[in-house]
């Protein structure tokens, strides 16, 4: 069975890898100028990084949480959610339980040496 590629949801297309996302690159801290570059400190935290080419993603964030995809409604992009702080998980602000197994694993753990 063959599958039109726009026909199948995002979710479900292996050809969707990511959506709405800056390309994967090295990080290096971009500056406007030379002088800008070297009147940075060089070990700082990133919250002190004076470049108007960078910014933290780190605040708080609209978030709309949904059990299965089968729940996500048609108009998600118009929902307003609820802001959670950023980094965190979901499971840390009150969504969902955390996966976590207190058991031996089923099967002999032999990593690649």
């Amino acid at each position: 069975m063959t599958y039109n590629v726009n026909s199948i949801p995002d979710w479900q297309n292996l050809s969707v890898l990511s959506e709405n996302r800056v390309p994967s690159r090295s990080y290096f801290i971009p500056y406007e100028s030379e002088d800008a570059c070297l009147s940075s400190p060089f070990f700082c935290d990133r919250k002190d990084i004076k470049s108007k080419r960078f910014e933290l993603l780190n605040g708080n964030w609209k978030f709309s949480y949904f059990r299965s995809v089968l729940f996500v409604p048609d108009n998600i992009f118009e929902l307003e959610g609820e802001e959670i702080p950023v980094p965190s998980t979901w499971q840390t602000t009150g969504y969902e339980t955390w996966n976590y197994v207190n058991l031996d694993y089923p099967f002999p753990v032999n990593p690649p040496e």
